[in-house]
This record gives C-alpha cells, sequence and structure tokens, in this order.
C-alpha cells in the first residue's frame, strides 16, 4: 500500500490539536485509546466536537471550526453518492489529506469498508 494512503492514521487527534488537521473521526472500535484521548480532550478544548454512534460503534468527530465540522455531518448523513470518487474526494479534503493522496486513495481501488463509504 502507498504511504500516501491513510499517511494520518494513529496521529488523528495529534495533528487536530495543533492545527495541521481540519477534521478526523475517531472510532472506538478502531482506536480504543485514542477514542479515550480525545473523549478526554473533547472536554476541556473549544474546538467544535460531536459524539456519535456511528455504525461501528461509538465516534468523537472534532474539527478545526464549526463549518468544518457541519460540513462532515452533511456529507455522511445527507448523501448517496457514497463510495463514489466525488465522495472520496469531499471526504478527502475535509480530512486535510493532499489532492496527491486523495488520486492515490482513489486510483488505488480499495475496497473502502468504513461506515462512511458502505451503504446502510
Amino acid at each position: 500500500m502507498s504511504n500516501l494512503i491513510a499517511p494520518h492514521k494513529g496521529d488523528e487527534l495529534k495533528l487536530v490539536r495543533i492545527g495541521q488537521k481540519p477534521l478526523a473521526v475517531i472510532e472506538k472500535v478502531k482506536d480504543h485509546l485514542q477514542y479515550i484521548n480525545a473523549s478526554e480532550y473533547c472536554s476541556v478544548t473549544n474546538l467544535p466536537f460531536k459524539y456519535r454512534n456511528g455504525d461501528e460503534g461509538p465516534e468523537v468527530v472534532i474539527a478545526q471550526d464549526q463549518q468544518t465540522l457541519d460540513k462532515y455531518l452533511e456529507l455522511i448523513e445527507g448523501t448517496s453518492a457514497i463510495d463514489t470518487p466525488e465522495y472520496h474526494r469531499a471526504m478527502g479534503e475535509l480530512f486535510g489529506y493532499t489532492e496527491e493522496q486523495i488520486q492515490a486513495f482513489i486510483d488505488s481501488e480499495l475496497d473502502c469498508d468504513c461506515s462512511k463509504c458502505s451503504p446502510n
């Protein structure tokens, strides 16, 4: 797998905290420790966040600003165009990936199985 795909893995919360990533979703089932850290951080931060019960269980969504958080929630709750290049491009932009990283993911034709890409 290319190092361009999922370059933020494991560092999502840290990158949001230092302002290098506009948005992160930390799922309890995928990274329990980071989920606990995000939950604790949300109790003391001024950054906008939302607890969600995603398809795979509890998750914390944290963003640099309310507009980014709102765009993310609108995209995952209001679109039927999931698992398309356009959807992945919009999500990649919200998560702070470069155009090159987004294109590498799209070109890889990986079968993304996350709850954000899989039809309900």
